[in-house]
């Protein structure tokens, strides 16, 4: 994609009625203004959000499946977030909404307990052994904390990844910042599941077809 493409897709997504560009300039916590509004449509539904959700595969899904609940993809990236909202008015859903944001600014954007779940699928497990590396893991105990604020009472995070490292670090990382986990599985696919757990993106698919186990975690506080 060429630079005057991502530029004009950057301007159309400014102009799309299911998307939030908030401000990455602000110290945190963000500006009231900046804030969730919960008067917006859909915002008085159950709120699923999925946390680095790219071109928002898994997110459109879901919210075609559950027309009850109402999906909001994260992510920072304008082109894949365009591609995302873009399909999402295409089709017609109007439970499905996108916003650009830092993930680690959510738990000022979103009030507390108003997530009933998250979804984090294939984040960037950063395996460098490093202090910054860790900081970045979307499962370190500083994102874990901001989950625990935003989740509703009994709601749930959903962790799926190909990599054992990351799948590995997260457990601990749960575990050691107070979190409970409800089930796991080094390999779903091979679970007896349904639902959401085994909806299946193109990138996920490519991975099965290269043999790579998909590993899962769902935790509460």
């Amino acid at each position: 994609m060429t630079r005057k493409m991502k530029l004009e897709k950057y301007s159309e997504l400014g102009t799309f009625p299911n998307v939030a560009q908030v401000s990455e300039t602000g110290i945190s916590p963000l500006k009231l203004s900046e804030r969730w509004d919960p008067s917006r449509p859909g915002a008085d539904m159950p709120l699923v959000i999925e946390v680095g959700c790219g071109t928002a595969e898994h997110t459109l899904g879901m919210a075609a499946d559950d027309p009850g609940r109402f999906f909001i993809g994260i992510d920072l990236k304008g082109g894949r977030l365009w591609q995302g909202a873009r399909r999402a008015l295409d089709s017609g859903l109007t439970n499905a909404f996108f916003i650009r944001i830092r993930a680690e600014y959510l738990a000022d954007y979103f009030p507390p307990a108003s997530i009933s779940e998250i979804w984090i699928t294939f984040p960037d497990p950063h395996i460098k052994r490093s202090l910054k590396s860790a900081e970045k893991r979307l499962t370190s105990p500083g994102f874990i904390d901001m989950y625990r604020r935003i989740l509703e009472p009994g709601g749930a995070v959903h962790l799926k990844t190909d990599n054992e490292f990351f799948y590995d670090y997260s457990r601990k990382s749960i575990e050691r910042s107070g979190g409970i986990i409800q089930s796991a599985a080094d390999d779903v696919h091979a679970e007896e599941a349904g639902g959401a757990i085994h909806r299946t993106t193109a990138y996920e698919r490519r991975f099965i077809r290269e043999k790579r186990k998909i590993m899962y975690i769902k935790f509460g506080f």
